[in-house]
Order: C-alpha cells, then sequence, then structure tokens
C-alpha cells in the first residue's frame, strides 16, 4: 500500500508519521510506542503541532477571566442600582408619612427611576446577540443618542465609587450601610 507521510515537529525534533496502520505485519505496540511519541499520532490526525495545546489553554484562561470580570461588573451594577431602590423607596415612604424631601433626596429617586426604566434597553441590547461590533455600535450611538440611557450602576464612575467605599467599609471595619 501506498504510504503517507506527514512532518511535524515536537519539543524540537522532526519526526516523520506514516500511515503504519496499512502496512503489513504493524504489531499493535508499534501503534501504541507511536502514539505515546509526545502526541505525534493525534498532532498528524488533526494537524496540528503540541503548542496548540498550551494556547487553547491561554485562550480557556482569557475567556475565563473575562467572563468573571464582566458577571463582576453585572452583578455589582445590579447591587448598586438595588440600593438605589432600596434608598429611594425609604425616601418615597417619608414622604408619605408628609415629611419634607430635600433635593438631594428627590434627585436620588428621580435618578433611580430612570435607572431602572433605561435597565430595559440596556438588558436588550446586552441579551440579544449582536456581532461584537455591532454591540459596540449599538451602545455607542445609545450613549450619543442619549447619554442617560446608560443606567448609572454600570457607568465606570460608580462602580470604581462603590469599590472605594466596599474597601474603606472594609478596612475600618464598617458597618453594611449604604
Amino acid at each position: 500500500p501506498q504510504q503517507t507521510q506527514r512532518s511535524l515537529s515536537s519539543n524540537g525534533t522532526v519526526a516523520n508519521v506514516a500511515n503504519v496502520a496499512g502496512e503489513p505485519g504493524t504489531s499493535l505496540r508499534q501503534l501504541e510506542a507511536l502514539a505515546a511519541d509526545s502526541g505525534a499520532l493525534t498532532a498528524a490526525i488533526l494537524g496540528f503541532d503540541s503548542k496548540w495545546k498550551v494556547d487553547v489553554g491561554r485562550q480557556a484562561r482569557l475567556v475565563l477571566s473575562r467572563t468573571r470580570a464582566s458577571l463582576r461588573f453585572g452583578l455589582r451594577g445590579l447591587g448598586i442600582m438595588a440600593g438605589d431602590a432600596i434608598k429611594a423607596a425609604r425616601f418615597l415612604g417619608r414622604r408619605l408619612q408628609g415629611q419634607r424631601l430635600v433635593k438631594s433626596e428627590l434627585d436620588v429617586i428621580r435618578r433611580t427611576a430612570t435607572d431602572w426604566l433605561c435597565l430595559i434597553p440596556y438588558t436588550a441590547i446586552l441579551v440579544f446577540p449582536l456581532t461584537p461590533p455591532g454591540n459596540v455600535l449599538a451602545f455607542n450611538l445609545l450613549s450619543r443618542v442619549a447619554p442617560w440611557s446608560t443606567p448609572s450602576g454600570f457607568t465606570r464612575r460608580r462602580q470604581d465609587c462603590d469599590e472605594m467605599y466596599t474597601t474603606v467599609m472594609e478596612a475600618t471595619g464598617g458597618g453594611a450601610g449604604r
């Protein structure tokens, strides 16, 4: 039978991998030895060298790291918005009891209501599978047409403030009141 050969580099050495399975007199041990040689048989069949495995691992770690960062950002944003909603509910409760609210308290209520309304289109853009450039264009267009459209809990400024606040509270052993 006709032999096909493929050269590949494995740890600096070049091995010729032949289609030995079709040769008469090839034993199972010879095939196992060939397969055990730095994964050369697998690499030859699949058409890649052993460095590919390292790159896949690095890429998988990178994707996992970015996914974790995105989830942390999203969960922190939702936490900020939930804290704002609780604070706004307290202010509304005080107003319903007949107390007068100051401008900053009214601003918190207004901002919180706007944030929760803006969360709907913001989430829709995140959830619907656009291409990565499509998402970037959609967010840029949304931020230029309606700069107030990004919920404040998802802005870098609010995230950074929340992170600093959390760090200070942990360092001083302060309470959880925001």
